[in-house]
């Protein structure tokens, strides 16, 4: 009985810590979730407490908690302290294995030690953690595929992003993420054809079989950035609208768009013809 009521008092440490300081307005919810988690346990496992179980429920819970704020960076000692339903499987294992030596009268201090700081033994201690986790005949949880899948698909993605040194969306959007969609549709397709360089404009020559659109006084070919940034026939609007002869793509068409981009664009004409 030990035992169980020490895992079933992890369990409630995990619905306190992932709660609003301010409990008083939430208690009652609080104290309801808890007892129908008990209840749907017993109810699921019909009284046989044991690890897998227990994993196996937290890990198929359908609801989320908004507040849980471990990474992958936390440590053992802190992925022990604070169990909830998205721990790994291992620190139901070693928490279990604790809890029954705990039970057969040993006692047990877990204590964080700093690596290569001159304590004796301390890299035989090393190899032995490393020696052990090598045979550990454990299955890897399904969310550990995922992440690593994610981050493997994320690095190669980015290494391509990297290698398009042409690309005029990279020189606006050096880094792969995602980036905030505007309320105004209309608005925010006029934003994502700046961004690749495309409108109607520069480009319908190409399916038209007509020369590209000229720029008379500079003598150029019209493209975004010319228009934009470039061209000195619109000095004295950017002055009016961004308080510059001069700015760049990346903070005209950023993660934030300026306030101020879409009204130039309309005042010098080139809105429609996006």
């Amino acid at each position: 009985m030990g035992c169980n009521m020490s895992l079933k008092i992890h369990f409630l440490h995990s619905h306190l810590e992932f709660y609003p300081e301010n409990l008083v307005s939430v208690s009652d919810e609080h104290g309801e979730r808890f007892h129908q988690d008990i209840s749907d346990m017993g109810a699921r496992y019909q009284g046989k407490w044991n690890l897998k179980m227990l994993a196996d429920y937290f890990w198929t819970l359908k609801r989320d908690i908004p507040q849980a704020k471990h990474s992958r960076q936390a440590n053992v000692l802190q992925a022990l302290s604070s169990l909830h339903r998205h721990s790994h499987p291992l620190a139901f294992s070693i928490l279990d294995l604790h809890d029954r030596l705990v039970c057969k009268g040993f006692s047990i201090l877990l204590c964080w030690v700093p690596s290569h700081v001159g304590i004796s033994g301390n890299e035989i201690a090393d190899i032995a953690a490393k020696n052990a986790s090598a045979v550990l005949d454990n299955s890897t949880p399904l969310q550990d595929f995922k992440r690593y899948i994610n981050l493997a698909l994320h690095s190669r993605w980015e290494n391509h992003w990297n290698s398009q040194s042409m690309n005029k969306l990279r020189s606006i959007k050096p880094v792969v993420e995602t980036w905030p969609t505007l309320t105004n549709r209309k608005a925010d397709t006029i934003i994502t054809r700046l961004r690749v360089g495309h409108t109607r404009y520069t480009h319908r020559h190409l399916l038209m079989g007509e020369q590209a659109p000229m720029c008379t006084q500079c003598n150029c070919i019209m493209s975004v950035l010319h228009i934009l940034s470039e061209c000195p026939n619109f000095n004295s609007l950017r002055l009016r609208y961004f308080q510059s002869s001069s700015i760049s793509l990346t903070d005209l068409l950023g993660k934030t768009p300026h306030v101020h981009l879409l009204p130039f664009l309309k005042s010098i004409g080139f809105y429609p013809l996006i």
